[in-house]
């Protein structure tokens, strides 16, 4: 009851008060020593503890990704946490999901067309997250062509004239686009 204190910071704040709080401003970073002395009757001591507050979201600076037709797309996420506590994780799921499992590595495989919400989480636990529509991806393999002769006969017939082979298939192939290969052997 009969001790004084005396505190400062390295952010200029000082007070005589038993308690201080430490804070810092909303979406901003922190980095303080504060130091206090006290005193009790001829006793006189120093403590000292850096106190570090990260309300800063990292930020997501580029998204790196084929947007070509392809079988699968690898999305990379290039995120930075500027001055913050640093990156912590990333995660991807779909458009409705909550990015839960967060991972060190900040390459993912996506494999089908949607609507993905990618997600990047810092040290102090705050988190960045948006939308991204992949497509152009096509990992349908094509159906057999059909090859018909333009005289109408049927294949292992035996033909009288010359006669062109047309090549054709059914496939819609998510927009993609099918060619055919053809050559006189297998």
């Amino acid at each position: 009851d009969n001790a004084s204190y005396n505190w400062t910071s390295t952010n200029g704040y000082s007070s005589s008060e038993k308690f201080v709080e430490a804070k810092a401003e909303d979406n901003s970073v922190s980095q303080n020593t504060y130091k206090c002395e006290i005193i009790v009757d001829d006793y006189k001591g120093e403590v000292s503890r850096k106190v570090n507050i990260d309300k800063q979201a990292p930020v997501i600076n580029e998204l790196v990704y084929n947007k070509n037709w392809s079988a699968k797309k690898d999305l990379v996420i290039k995120a930075s946490d500027k001055g913050g506590s640093g990156i912590n994780g990333f995660s991807l799921v779909k458009e409705n999901e909550s990015c839960n499992n967060f991972v060190f590595d900040d390459k993912f495989e996506i494999k089908e067309n949607g609507n993905y919400k990618y997600c990047v989480k810092d040290n102090a636990g705050n988190i960045t997250s948006n939308i991204i529509k992949i497509d152009n991806i096509d990992n349908t393999v094509p159906s057999i062509p059909i090859i018909t002769a333009s005289d109408g006969k049927s294949q292992d017939m035996w033909h009288t004239a010359d006669f062109t082979l047309r090549f054709s298939g059914s496939d819609k192939n998510n927009g993609g686009m099918i060619t055919y290969y053809y050559g006189t052997s297998e």
